[in-house]
C-alpha cells in the first residue's frame, strides 16, 4: 500500500524552490503554523525518495502529522 509522507520544517526555507518540486500540490496548499515560522508539507503518494532539500525537516507518520496540525500552534483563527 502506497502512503504519503509528511514533514515539518522551519521558515523561511532557502530550498523552497526545490521543495516545491517534491511536494503534493503547491507551496500555497501546504500548512503553516499560526506564527508563520513552520511549514507542514506532504509528499506525493508513493514518494519514497530521500530529498536533500528536506534534510532539515522532520518526518512524521500520517497520524503523528494530524496530531501536530490539530494542535493550537497550527490552528488558524478566523
Amino acid at each position: 500500500m502506497q502512503k504519503n509522507r509528511y514533514f515539518t520544517g522551519r521558515l523561511p526555507q532557502a530550498d523552497m524552490a526545490k521543495i516545491q518540486e517534491v511536494i503534493c500540490g503547491n507551496v500555497y496548499d501546504q500548512l503553516t503554523n499560526t506564527k508563520g515560522n513552520l511549514i507542514g508539507i506532504k509528499l506525493a503518494l508513493g514518494d519514497t525518495a530521500t530529498h536533500s532539500c528536506l534534510n532539515s525537516f522532520k518526518e512524521y507518520t500520517h497520524n503523528e502529522y494530524l496530531t501536530i496540525i490539530r494542535g493550537e500552534e497550527w490552528q488558524q483563527q478566523d
